[in-house]
């Protein structure tokens, strides 16, 4: 009987400490982080600053511009079909882990036209439409209370991923919006979109991770109106990556559980003997 105990003792020392060793947890890291916090849209964040472009190469009105102030960033449209919007300036790795979420903490916007909203992942440092055939991911909200998630690829071959219906007006009184990006496809969670609903899907034969990025993509947001001025401002724009990382014990559990098996073979020798 008092064998039976010590064994059980030993026993039990071996399962408590190896119940408090996960196999793994995610582990994540922030890509890119700016919440418009310093007076300076060039700078700030982690890996942040971004850059103002508009469409005025291709012959629309303006120009725009950009302010930030207190914790905003404000983009006003200007002139005939201007669509006028903010870039990070530096990249990130979209591929480095196994998944990306990019995240547009919209504060305010007016009703847009046209092209409405366009919330990116570009590989083009600039206006997502600049460089033509430069691959991006766009999340489109247009005038036409459609929702359209756009990608292109190298070379200009441009498709659409999804496509649902919402409220233009919605976006009037802000709204956060999450794009996730996995080696399979790609899904999207919203809040301050009561007409959108969240949902995800796969990449197409052409148009997947390896087609649509490299190791230099930027995050960006832009508007479109016509004839008029309409403004957006961004809280903050965030790029994590997120992955499995193994966890090594920490000494003491490793302490209690060798001190348990070595007890197990002790009085395992003891009784052989």
């Amino acid at each position: 009987m008092r064998n039976c105990t010590i064994v059980l003792a030993l026993f039990a020392m071996v399962v408590l400490a190896a119940s408090g060793v996960a196999p793994s947890a995610a582990h994540a890291a922030t890509l890119l982080f700016d919440d418009f916090d310093n007076g300076d849209i060039a700078t700030g964040g982690i890996n942040g600053g971004f850059g103002f472009f508009d469409n005025q190469w291709e012959g629309a009105g303006g120009p725009g511009s950009v302010t930030e102030a207190g914790t905003v960033a404000t983009v006003t449209t200007a002139g005939a079909n201007n669509e006028s919007g903010i870039v990070s300036t530096n990249s990130f790795d979209v591929k480095s882990f196994p998944t990306v979420t990019a995240t547009w903490d919209v504060t305010s916007a007016d009703v847009p036209d046209h092209n409405g909203i366009n919330l990116t992942l570009q590989e083009n440092g600039a206006h997502w439409k600049q460089a033509a055939g430069d691959p991006y991911l766009r999340f489109r909200f247009d005038d036409q209370n459609t929702f359209n998630i756009y990608a292109e690829v190298d070379g200009g071959s441009q498709t659409s991923l999804y496509s649902d219906t919402y409220t233009v007006g919605d976006v009037t009184d802000g709204f956060t919006f999450t794009a996730t990006i996995t080696a399979t496809g790609w899904s999207f969670t919203s809040t301050g979109l009561p007409s959108l609903d969240d949902a995800s899907g796969n990449w197409t034969a052409t148009h997947d991770l390896d087609t649509l990025f490299d190791n230099s993509t930027h995050i960006g947001g832009f508007i479109q109106q016509s004839n008029s001025t309409v403004d957006i401002s961004f809280d903050s724009m965030e790029v994590v990556g997120v992955a499995e990382q193994s966890i090594i014990p920490e000494p003491s559990t490793l302490l209690i559980w060798s001190l348990g098996l070595l007890g197990l073979a002790w009085f395992a020798r003891r009784r052989r003997r």
